[in-house]
């Protein structure tokens, strides 16, 4: 009979392991179950050393069951309702009920059923694993994260953040704890042994009642297993390998990976293989302040004559690799993740992390990979050389990094997150550029909302304008609104309605996983999680707060200028004409649509457009941190950075700025592709404006490579020079030739390389979908 590949037996096996430890320990505490669980998983999961590799770690990233801070969930089943709210039929309560089950993204315990589902259309009725692989996915229909968390929502929740309103591009929702971080410091002060003792202390402290010690006691013994399971991988290599160099590098790897269960790392290997076994078992892809805690070792190595120059770029480079290999080995995330930061305020020795983080420049300059995502904080007084090597990198094409400006964002993570100006100079930006306190604070963004299609609902009284059906207020017909304030104010009301739906699913969702498990690996370096016998999710992190991406509030912005100018103002046509016009999307309408088109547009330093869309960024800012608080969040707040412009763009109908229905959409502080027309100094003048009082804004900032070349490179550091102090807070910068682009979409396969920004991350440009590269190409083209 046939059973299915030695694959499928393989991974059937991992995960049964996993559900039996966690049916077993069922009755123990949250913590050491998780650790049992984990322990089923790692070192069954890990992927063999390479033969390039100087640090040992990879591991199979997608097991059929498993427990993560965010794995790829089941989206089948969201898909497929949104294809049935579309086609029009009914969507019922338990619809609302399945889709907050479902998601892109998980956090906790999960079952990747999609992946069993194929599995088990593979095999022959009757076998084996087809039994075991439906029996394996059952369980777990009602033992997951999400089933628990599904539990705990409201039918208001459901009925207004639900599959409707996902469908029609308004919101959408996650599941997970993405954009952690860990304070990787402490974890190489500390090593191992003496995160064993400082649990050992309190756990003494507390007596019997210390199940979450107990629990950290055990998963501490899964990543010594893991780095002794390794040990043993390279000896082996070591003795069958013929190369000496090879051998000799072996050898090293072993007794790093030795020497790090037992004490706590000596040296700039033995660090860097010590932070990357601890993130691949704990699915941790955002590697913080690195260059403060591997700064001292890479200096300590080179000045103690341990290792040449090239011989540490050598090792840093082994770590970028398996960075890198993350994407290219189908880790969901990778993409936006990934992310290295350096410079800024409240380092530690900031000597010897300047000269690592200039290393970690020329490692990232010779790779040319698009992650790591490497960024650079920055402030005045900081050593100039990291600012040059920076310009350098990205006028060569390397994209990276991205600039951050610590004298903007450091006050402005006191004020948003309610953090004192110590905590506030570790800020780090994550994933595609969330801000977040590191190994201070938790605020995944775990839900999308959609500016612009607010305004559509508020034009529609809260109806689908495709289907007719009610998915948002009815905050009045289009012939209540006698004067454009009462738009806005509509406006304000429908997303102030959100935003509190959000914050309390939010709080719904931290509930969920406080109940269901302990995040061990990320409660131990977290916070005074130790110290206080409590988990990351249950009270021991310093900031516990939420997130919400955000998308099109300067398509807000330019669309309610033009109903201002040319409904209320001009009078040249009525609030129910336009609204037509937008619903059969300009068709007969393009004499009107250019006229929208000519309005003025943000991006050009005009006061009417930026001083309305400065109006409404402080309205979200404000009402969101409100919500928050409503909720029992220490904070609540926003961010807008990634490709949802282009995602929702596709399912958002026609606008008034202009912009045709399913078109892409702004991404973050930036204007539509296109629409900056008055040059270099206008748009860096409108992008200032805007208050940062957010969790992470993207400024995306295309230029000619000639800008970087010659006396053109000067002036083009006097122009970011008088942005940053005029209180631009960040700025991402691609430079290439608008030739180069439209060569790639010809014959992509001879571009290969070349690498864009996209939102808060970078892609090569050929992987992208058409229209995100078309969306691209449009982007204004600075130049001298």
């Amino acid at each position: 009979m046939h059973t299915g590949t030695p694959e499928t037996e393989t991974k059937l096996a991992i995960a049964e392991a996993f559900t039996n430890a966690y049916r077993e320990h069922a009755a123990h505490h949250r913590a050491v179950r998780e650790a049992m669980c984990t322990k089923a998983l790692f070192p069954a999961l890990c992927a063999g050393i390479r033969p390039y590799d100087l640090i040992a770690g990879r591991k199979e990233h997608r097991p059929l069951a498993g427990f993560s801070i965010m794995a790829l969930s089941d989206v089948a089943n969201d898909r497929g309702l949104a294809g049935k709210y579309r086609a029009g039929v009914p969507l019922t309560a338990q619809d609302g009920v399945s889709y907050h089950r479902h998601g892109a993204f998980v956090g906790g315990y999960y079952c990747h059923h999609d992946l069993v589902r194929k599995a088990v259309a593979e095999l022959p009725a009757g076998s084996e694993h087809r039994d075991r692989l439906n029996a394996l996915s059952a369980f777990w229909r009602t033992e997951e994260t999400r089933y628990i968390y599904g539990a705990l929502v409201s039918e208001e929740l459901r009925q207004n953040l639900g599959p409707a309103q996902s469908a029609y591009g308004y919101t959408d929702i996650f599941l997970r704890l993405a954009c952690a971080s860990l304070d990787y410091d402490k974890l190489l002060r500390l090593g191992l042994c003496g995160l064993e003792r400082e649990i050992r202390r309190h756990k003494a402290r507390v007596g019997a009642d210390g199940g979450l010690y107990e629990g950290m006691l055990l998963m501490l013994a899964v990543v010594r297993d893991v780095c002794l399971h390794y040990e043993k991988e390279a000896l082996a290599k070591a003795a069958a390998a013929t190369d000496s160099k090879r051998k000799s590098e072996l050898h090293r790897m072993a007794a790093a990976l030795r020497r790090i269960t037992v004490d706590p790392p000596g040296n700039l290997l033995e660090a860097a293989q010590l932070m990357w076994i601890y993130s691949l078992v704990c699915y941790m892809d955002n590697y913080g302040r690195m260059d403060v805690y591997l700064g001292d070792f890479y200096a300590g190595d080179i000045d103690s004559g341990t290792l040449t120059e090239e011989q540490a770029l050598s090792v840093i480079s082994s770590l970028w690799r398996l960075i890198a290999d993350l994407s290219s080995e189908g880790k969901i995330g990778a993409a936006a993740q990934g992310r290295i930061i350096t410079g800024g305020r409240g380092r530690r020795n900031e000597s010897n992390a300047d000269r690592f983080a200039l290393a970690a420049m020329e490692v990232t300059r010779r790779m040319g990979v698009t992650e790591p995502n490497l960024t650079l904080r920055f402030y005045p007084g900081q050593a100039p050389a990291l600012m040059e090597k920076a310009l350098d990198l990205i006028g060569a094409g390397c994209i990276h990094p991205a600039l951050y400006n610590d004298e903007v964002n450091v006050p402005a993570v006191c004020e948003t997150y309610g953090a004192s100006l110590p905590d506030a100079e570790q800020y780090i930006p994550v994933g595609c550029g969330e801000f977040a306190i590191e190994g201070k604070s938790l605020n995944s963004p775990n839900a999308k909302l959609n500016y612009l299609a607010a305004l559509d609902l508020v034009l529609h009284n809260g109806r689908d304008a495709r289907t007719g059906a009610q998915i948002g207020l009815a905050c009045g017909e289009r012939s209540a609104f006698r004067t454009f304030e009462g738009i806005v104010a509509a406006f304000k009301k429908q997303v102030g309605y959100t935003h509190r739906l959000m914050a309390r699913r939010h709080a719904a969702e931290l509930e969920a996983e406080r109940r269901h498990g302990s995040f061990l690996l990320m409660s131990m370096l977290n916070g005074r999680c130790i110290e206080r016998g409590r988990s990351i999710v249950d009270g021991g992190i310093d900031y516990n707060g939420g997130m919400i991406e955000t998308y099109g509030l300067t398509n807000v912005a330019d669309s309610l200028f033009a109903i201002r100018t040319l409904v209320y103002e001009r009078g040249v046509m009525t609030l129910a004409q336009l609204v037509d016009m937008l619903d059969s999307d300009f068709e007969g309408h393009e004499r009107e649509r250019r006229a929208m088109l000519g309005l003025p547009k943000y991006g050009n330093d005009h006061e009417g457009v930026d001083t309305l869309l400065c109006a409404l960024h402080e309205f979200v800012c404000a009402d969101v941190l409100e919500a928050g608080r409503r909720a029992g969040l220490d904070y609540f707040t926003i961010c807008s950075m990634n490709p949802g412009g282009y995602d929702m763009g596709r399912v958002t109908g026609a606008s008034a700025d202009g912009r045709k229905a399913f078109e892409p959409m702004a991404i973050g502080n930036a204007p539509t592709p296109g629409r900056d027309t008055q040059g270099l100094t206008a748009l860096l003048n409108s992008m200032v404006k805007p208050r940062c009082m957010h969790g992470g804004y993207v400024q995306n900032l295309k230029v000619n490579r000639e800008m970087f070349r010659g006396p053109n490179r000067r002036k083009l550091e006097q122009c970011l020079g008088t942005y940053f102090e005029r209180g631009g807070c960040q700025l991402m910068i691609t430079a290439l030739n608008r030739a180069d682009l439209e060569q790639a979409m010809r014959e992509p396969e001879k571009h290969r390389n070349l690498m864009v920004r996209v939102g808060g991350w970078t892609s090569r440009y050929v992987s992208l979908p058409r229209d995100m590269q078309r969306a691209i190409l449009q982007r204004t083209m600075y130049a001298a």
